[in-house]
Protein backbone atom coordinates (compact mmCIF):
# COMPACT_ATOMS: atom_id res chain seq x y z
CA UNK A 1 0.00 0.00 0.00
CA UNK A 2 1.74 3.31 -1.09
CA UNK A 3 0.72 5.61 2.33
CA UNK A 4 0.96 9.75 1.75
CA UNK A 5 0.35 12.66 4.16
CA UNK A 6 -0.18 15.82 2.15
CA UNK A 7 -1.01 19.33 4.76
CA UNK A 8 -4.37 21.57 3.34
CA UNK A 9 -3.86 25.01 3.92
CA UNK A 10 -6.93 27.76 3.55
CA UNK A 11 -9.13 25.42 1.98
CA UNK A 12 -11.28 28.34 2.12
CA UNK A 13 -10.23 32.00 2.40
CA UNK A 14 -10.26 33.22 6.29
CA UNK A 15 -12.76 35.56 7.06
CA UNK A 16 -11.97 37.36 10.17
CA UNK A 17 -15.42 39.18 10.41
CA UNK A 18 -19.11 38.85 9.58
CA UNK A 19 -20.42 40.96 7.45
CA UNK A 20 -23.99 42.10 6.20
CA UNK A 21 -25.05 40.59 2.39
CA UNK A 22 -27.94 41.07 0.75
CA UNK A 23 -30.83 38.61 0.15
CA UNK A 24 -30.23 34.75 -0.44
CA UNK A 25 -25.94 35.64 -0.59
CA UNK A 26 -24.88 33.64 1.82
CA UNK A 27 -21.21 34.10 4.36
CA UNK A 28 -18.01 33.32 3.40
CA UNK A 29 -16.76 30.37 4.83
CA UNK A 30 -13.81 29.73 6.88
CA UNK A 31 -11.76 26.79 7.89
CA UNK A 32 -8.54 26.52 9.75
CA UNK A 33 -5.65 24.40 8.55
CA UNK A 34 -5.84 20.13 8.58
CA UNK A 35 -3.67 17.49 8.03
CA UNK A 36 -5.13 14.73 5.62
CA UNK A 37 -3.35 11.07 5.58
CA UNK A 38 -4.56 8.93 2.38
CA UNK A 39 -4.02 5.52 1.63
CA UNK A 40 -3.84 4.09 -1.98
CA UNK A 41 -3.51 1.00 -2.97
CA UNK A 42 -2.53 1.94 -6.69
CA UNK A 43 -0.10 5.18 -6.48
CA UNK A 44 -0.75 6.11 -10.04
CA UNK A 45 -4.09 4.99 -10.45
CA UNK A 46 -5.83 2.59 -12.27
CA UNK A 47 -7.96 2.90 -15.17
CA UNK A 48 -10.72 3.64 -13.92
CA UNK A 49 -13.01 2.87 -17.30
CA UNK A 50 -12.62 0.56 -20.57
CA UNK A 51 -12.76 3.38 -23.17
CA UNK A 52 -9.78 4.30 -25.50
CA UNK A 53 -11.14 7.90 -25.93
CA UNK A 54 -10.89 10.90 -23.47
CA UNK A 55 -12.78 11.15 -20.42
CA UNK A 56 -13.63 14.59 -19.06
CA UNK A 57 -15.28 15.68 -15.64
CA UNK A 58 -15.98 12.59 -13.66
CA UNK A 59 -18.13 11.80 -10.55
CA UNK A 60 -18.45 9.24 -8.63
CA UNK A 61 -20.77 7.53 -6.37
CA UNK A 62 -21.34 4.34 -3.67
CA UNK A 63 -24.40 2.24 -3.71
CA UNK A 64 -23.09 0.28 -0.72
CA UNK A 65 -22.22 -2.57 -2.66
CA UNK A 66 -19.79 -1.05 -5.92
CA UNK A 67 -19.27 2.30 -7.31
CA UNK A 68 -20.49 3.92 -9.92
CA UNK A 69 -17.92 7.09 -12.35
CA UNK A 70 -19.60 8.67 -14.85
CA UNK A 71 -17.77 11.35 -17.46
CA UNK A 72 -18.45 12.80 -20.38
CA UNK A 73 -16.49 12.36 -23.60
CA UNK A 74 -16.74 12.52 -27.77
CA UNK A 75 -16.66 9.25 -29.58
CA UNK A 76 -18.76 10.23 -32.58
CA UNK A 77 -16.40 13.44 -33.59
CA UNK A 78 -14.11 15.88 -32.45
CA UNK A 79 -15.43 18.89 -30.84
CA UNK A 80 -18.33 19.87 -29.37
CA UNK A 81 -20.52 16.85 -29.19
CA UNK A 82 -19.37 14.85 -25.96
CA UNK A 83 -22.05 12.53 -24.49
CA UNK A 84 -22.38 10.67 -20.94
CA UNK A 85 -21.16 7.57 -20.24
CA UNK A 86 -20.68 5.54 -16.80
CA UNK A 87 -18.72 2.13 -15.40
CA UNK A 88 -19.32 0.32 -12.60
CA UNK A 89 -16.10 -0.47 -10.22
CA UNK A 90 -15.61 -3.05 -7.12
CA UNK A 91 -14.46 -2.76 -4.03
CA UNK A 92 -11.27 -4.42 -4.75
CA UNK A 93 -10.65 -1.77 -8.12
CA UNK A 94 -12.24 -3.83 -10.89
CA UNK A 95 -13.92 -2.10 -13.88
CA UNK A 96 -17.22 -4.14 -14.36
CA UNK A 97 -18.59 -2.93 -17.13
CA UNK A 98 -15.97 -4.14 -20.40
CA UNK A 99 -18.34 -1.25 -22.68
CA UNK A 100 -19.13 1.65 -21.04
CA UNK A 101 -22.29 2.33 -19.86
CA UNK A 102 -24.13 4.56 -22.44
CA UNK A 103 -26.34 6.73 -20.15
CA UNK A 104 -27.07 9.78 -23.01
CA UNK A 105 -26.58 10.16 -26.52
CA UNK A 106 -28.64 12.86 -27.73
CA UNK A 107 -27.57 15.81 -30.11
CA UNK A 108 -25.05 18.16 -29.19
CA UNK A 109 -23.16 18.35 -26.10
CA UNK A 110 -24.16 16.52 -22.77
CA UNK A 111 -21.10 17.63 -20.11
CA UNK A 112 -20.35 17.79 -16.40
CA UNK A 113 -22.28 15.33 -15.01
CA UNK A 114 -22.58 14.57 -11.49
CA UNK A 115 -23.74 11.22 -9.98
CA UNK A 116 -25.08 10.20 -6.59
CA UNK A 117 -26.86 7.01 -5.12
CA UNK A 118 -30.34 6.20 -3.65
CA UNK A 119 -28.72 3.09 -1.69
CA UNK A 120 -29.30 0.88 -4.72
CA UNK A 121 -29.52 2.79 -7.90
CA UNK A 122 -28.04 5.89 -9.27
CA UNK A 123 -29.15 9.04 -10.14
CA UNK A 124 -26.95 11.12 -13.01
CA UNK A 125 -27.57 14.78 -13.85
CA UNK A 126 -25.74 16.61 -16.78
CA UNK A 127 -25.52 19.82 -18.35
CA UNK A 128 -27.29 19.51 -21.66
CA UNK A 129 -27.59 21.24 -24.94
CA UNK A 130 -29.85 19.29 -27.30
CA UNK A 131 -31.79 22.31 -27.89
CA UNK A 132 -29.77 25.16 -28.12
CA UNK A 133 -29.75 27.54 -30.53
CA UNK A 134 -27.06 29.68 -32.19
CA UNK A 135 -28.26 32.91 -33.77
CA UNK A 136 -25.48 35.37 -35.49
CA UNK A 137 -23.09 33.53 -33.75
CA UNK A 138 -24.63 33.70 -29.93
CA UNK A 139 -25.74 30.49 -28.48
CA UNK A 140 -28.87 30.02 -26.76
CA UNK A 141 -30.24 27.59 -24.47
CA UNK A 142 -28.87 25.18 -21.95
CA UNK A 143 -30.64 22.69 -19.70
CA UNK A 144 -30.46 19.91 -17.05
CA UNK A 145 -30.89 16.31 -18.04
CA UNK A 146 -31.05 13.28 -15.69
CA UNK A 147 -31.51 9.25 -15.83
CA UNK A 148 -31.10 6.67 -13.36
CA UNK A 149 -29.00 3.92 -13.68
CA UNK A 150 -29.66 0.80 -11.77
CA UNK A 151 -27.07 -1.31 -9.98
CA UNK A 152 -26.85 -4.06 -12.86
CA UNK A 153 -26.01 -0.93 -14.98
CA UNK A 154 -28.96 -0.79 -16.88
CA UNK A 155 -29.93 3.20 -17.72
CA UNK A 156 -33.37 3.54 -16.52
CA UNK A 157 -34.52 6.62 -18.57
CA UNK A 158 -33.13 6.12 -22.07
CA UNK A 159 -31.50 9.89 -23.11
CA UNK A 160 -32.90 11.28 -19.69
CA UNK A 161 -35.00 13.31 -18.35
CA UNK A 162 -35.91 17.00 -18.31
CA UNK A 163 -34.95 18.88 -15.04
CA UNK A 164 -34.38 22.64 -16.16
CA UNK A 165 -34.75 24.78 -18.92
CA UNK A 166 -32.46 27.95 -17.08
CA UNK A 167 -29.01 26.09 -16.63
CA UNK A 168 -27.25 27.75 -19.92
CA UNK A 169 -23.26 27.43 -19.20
CA UNK A 170 -24.13 25.02 -15.38
CA UNK A 171 -21.82 22.76 -13.50
CA UNK A 172 -24.65 20.95 -11.55
CA UNK A 173 -24.13 18.73 -8.44
CA UNK A 174 -26.23 16.11 -6.61
CA UNK A 175 -27.17 14.89 -2.91
CA UNK A 176 -29.27 12.48 -1.57
CA UNK A 177 -30.86 13.21 2.22
CA UNK A 178 -32.31 9.29 2.64
CA UNK A 179 -35.44 10.36 0.60
CA UNK A 180 -35.07 12.37 -2.01
CA UNK A 181 -32.25 13.82 -4.38
CA UNK A 182 -31.14 17.83 -4.46
CA UNK A 183 -29.31 19.05 -7.58
CA UNK A 184 -28.35 22.47 -7.71
CA UNK A 185 -26.23 24.65 -10.37
CA UNK A 186 -25.16 27.93 -11.44
CA UNK A 187 -25.89 29.48 -14.79
CA UNK A 188 -26.47 32.65 -16.81
CA UNK A 189 -30.05 33.32 -18.59
CA UNK A 190 -31.07 35.90 -20.69
CA UNK A 191 -33.54 37.33 -18.18
CA UNK A 192 -30.64 37.57 -15.10
CA UNK A 193 -27.77 38.67 -17.91
CA UNK A 194 -24.13 38.70 -16.19
CA UNK A 195 -25.57 37.26 -12.76
CA UNK A 196 -25.20 33.44 -12.12
CA UNK A 197 -27.82 32.69 -9.67
CA UNK A 198 -27.48 29.45 -7.86
CA UNK A 199 -30.81 27.31 -8.49
CA UNK A 200 -31.77 23.87 -7.28
CA UNK A 201 -34.73 21.11 -8.10
CA UNK A 202 -35.98 18.52 -5.81
CA UNK A 203 -36.37 14.84 -7.53
CA UNK A 204 -37.76 11.59 -5.58
CA UNK A 205 -35.59 8.11 -5.93
CA UNK A 206 -38.38 7.08 -9.36
CA UNK A 207 -37.18 10.06 -11.42
CA UNK A 208 -40.05 12.23 -10.91
CA UNK A 209 -39.46 16.24 -10.80
CA UNK A 210 -40.81 17.03 -7.46
CA UNK A 211 -39.85 20.91 -7.88
CA UNK A 212 -37.15 22.85 -10.13
CA UNK A 213 -35.69 26.25 -10.84
CA UNK A 214 -35.54 27.39 -6.98
CA UNK A 215 -33.66 30.30 -5.80
CA UNK A 216 -30.93 29.10 -3.15
CA UNK A 217 -28.52 31.98 -3.85
CA UNK A 218 -28.91 35.25 -5.83
CA UNK A 219 -25.42 35.00 -6.93
CA UNK A 220 -22.66 32.37 -7.36
CA UNK A 221 -20.49 29.52 -9.41
CA UNK A 222 -19.93 26.44 -9.59
CA UNK A 223 -22.25 24.65 -6.14
CA UNK A 224 -21.57 22.28 -4.49
CA UNK A 225 -23.92 20.32 -2.11
CA UNK A 226 -23.81 17.73 0.47
CA UNK A 227 -26.31 15.89 3.04
CA UNK A 228 -25.98 17.43 6.30
CA UNK A 229 -28.18 15.68 9.66
CA UNK A 230 -32.11 15.38 9.18
CA UNK A 231 -33.22 17.79 6.39
CA UNK A 232 -30.59 19.87 5.91
CA UNK A 233 -27.88 20.28 2.97
CA UNK A 234 -24.79 22.36 2.90
CA UNK A 235 -25.16 24.59 -0.17
CA UNK A 236 -20.81 26.27 -1.25
CA UNK A 237 -20.62 28.29 -4.61
CA UNK A 238 -18.29 30.52 -5.76
CA UNK A 239 -18.90 34.35 -5.10
CA UNK A 240 -17.62 37.48 -5.79
CA UNK A 241 -18.56 39.49 -2.34
CA UNK A 242 -16.61 42.62 -0.89
CA UNK A 243 -14.40 43.20 -4.07
CA UNK A 244 -13.29 39.53 -3.52
CA UNK A 245 -13.74 35.98 -4.91
CA UNK A 246 -14.71 33.89 -1.86
CA UNK A 247 -16.78 30.74 -0.99
CA UNK A 248 -20.33 31.22 -0.31
CA UNK A 249 -22.71 28.67 1.74
CA UNK A 250 -25.83 28.33 2.08
CA UNK A 251 -27.58 25.85 4.72
CA UNK A 252 -30.93 25.06 3.06
CA UNK A 253 -33.43 23.13 5.06
CA UNK A 254 -35.64 20.66 3.86
CA UNK A 255 -39.20 20.70 5.12
CA UNK A 256 -41.63 17.85 6.39
CA UNK A 257 -44.03 16.40 4.14
CA UNK A 258 -47.08 19.07 4.28
CA UNK A 259 -50.97 17.73 4.39
CA UNK A 260 -53.38 19.17 2.09
CA UNK A 261 -56.73 19.17 3.97
CA UNK A 262 -59.61 21.06 1.82
CA UNK A 263 -60.36 22.78 -1.22
CA UNK A 264 -63.37 24.36 -1.66
CA UNK A 265 -65.06 25.97 -4.98
CA UNK A 266 -66.91 28.68 -5.18
CA UNK A 267 -68.00 31.30 -7.78
CA UNK A 268 -64.78 31.92 -9.83
CA UNK A 269 -62.63 30.85 -6.88
CA UNK A 270 -61.13 28.42 -4.73
CA UNK A 271 -59.85 28.25 -1.13
CA UNK A 272 -57.11 25.81 0.33
CA UNK A 273 -56.55 25.07 3.47
CA UNK A 274 -53.56 22.63 4.93
CA UNK A 275 -52.17 21.53 8.08
CA UNK A 276 -49.23 23.99 8.89
CA UNK A 277 -46.72 25.69 11.34
CA UNK A 278 -47.40 28.43 13.48
CA UNK A 279 -44.32 31.12 11.99
CA UNK A 280 -43.54 29.48 8.89
CA UNK A 281 -44.05 30.63 5.50
CA UNK A 282 -45.71 28.86 2.72
CA UNK A 283 -45.69 29.13 -1.01
CA UNK A 284 -48.38 27.84 -3.23
CA UNK A 285 -48.51 27.21 -7.01
CA UNK A 286 -50.80 26.52 -9.78
CA UNK A 287 -51.20 25.45 -13.12
CA UNK A 288 -54.17 24.60 -15.49
CA UNK A 289 -52.52 21.28 -17.32
CA UNK A 290 -50.64 18.79 -15.91
CA UNK A 291 -48.65 18.44 -18.96
CA UNK A 292 -46.99 21.46 -18.85
CA UNK A 293 -43.65 21.58 -16.84
CA UNK A 294 -44.42 25.21 -15.66
CA UNK A 295 -46.00 26.35 -12.43
CA UNK A 296 -47.52 29.65 -11.85
CA UNK A 297 -47.01 31.58 -8.16
CA UNK A 298 -49.99 32.09 -6.70
CA UNK A 299 -49.41 35.10 -4.17
CA UNK A 300 -49.01 36.47 -2.06
CA UNK A 301 -46.67 34.19 -0.09
CA UNK A 302 -48.63 32.57 3.29
CA UNK A 303 -47.12 33.33 6.72
CA UNK A 304 -49.02 30.62 9.01
CA UNK A 305 -50.02 32.13 12.05
CA UNK A 306 -51.48 28.95 14.03
CA UNK A 307 -51.75 25.67 12.75
CA UNK A 308 -53.38 25.76 9.64
CA UNK A 309 -52.61 27.77 6.54
CA UNK A 310 -54.90 28.75 3.75
CA UNK A 311 -55.18 30.92 0.88
CA UNK A 312 -58.16 32.36 -1.67
CA UNK A 313 -57.71 31.47 -5.29
CA UNK A 314 -59.63 34.24 -7.09
CA UNK A 315 -57.79 33.78 -10.70
CA UNK A 316 -59.73 31.15 -12.05
CA UNK A 317 -61.24 32.90 -14.39
CA UNK A 318 -62.57 30.58 -17.27
CA UNK A 319 -59.79 27.51 -16.38
CA UNK A 320 -62.21 24.41 -16.65
CA UNK A 321 -59.28 22.77 -14.40
CA UNK A 322 -57.07 23.50 -11.96
CA UNK A 323 -54.21 22.33 -10.42
CA UNK A 324 -52.31 23.01 -6.67
CA UNK A 325 -49.43 22.05 -4.64
CA UNK A 326 -47.90 23.48 -1.61
CA UNK A 327 -44.79 23.59 -0.16
CA UNK A 328 -42.42 25.53 2.61
CA UNK A 329 -40.79 28.48 2.02
CA UNK A 330 -36.78 27.67 1.40
CA UNK A 331 -34.75 28.58 4.78
CA UNK A 332 -31.96 29.47 4.03
CA UNK A 333 -29.33 30.16 6.84
CA UNK A 334 -26.51 32.71 7.59
CA UNK A 335 -27.80 35.03 5.15
CA UNK A 336 -29.61 38.49 5.87
CA UNK A 337 -32.25 40.05 4.66
CA UNK A 338 -34.53 37.61 2.92
CA UNK A 339 -37.00 38.70 0.92
CA UNK A 340 -39.89 36.86 -1.40
CA UNK A 341 -37.94 33.49 -2.15
CA UNK A 342 -39.93 32.35 -5.11
CA UNK A 343 -39.95 28.97 -4.31
CA UNK A 344 -38.71 26.04 -1.91
CA UNK A 345 -37.63 22.42 -1.00
CA UNK A 346 -41.36 20.84 -0.27
CA UNK A 347 -43.78 17.60 -1.12
CA UNK A 348 -46.18 18.83 -4.09
CA UNK A 349 -49.71 18.14 -3.26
Amino acid sequence: MHKFTETINELFPQSGTRRNTAANSGCPLSRPSATLSLSCGEPNGFPANSQTHRGASPSAAFNGHEFLVVWSQSTRSPGYDDDIFGSRISLDGVVLDTSAIVISRAINAQIRPSVASAGSDFLVIWADTRNTVTTNGNTFGGEIYGARVDSDGRVLDSDGFLISTSAFGAIPSLAFNGRDFSAVWGSFSAVDGPITPIRAARIDRTGTLLLTDLSVNASGAHPAIATGPGNTFLVVSEGLRNGATRLIGNLVSVADALVLQSLSLGEGAATLSWRAESGTTYRVQFKSDLSNTNWSDLDPIVKATNSAGGILDSTIGRDSQRFYRVFHRLSISRGVGQSQPRASFGVPY
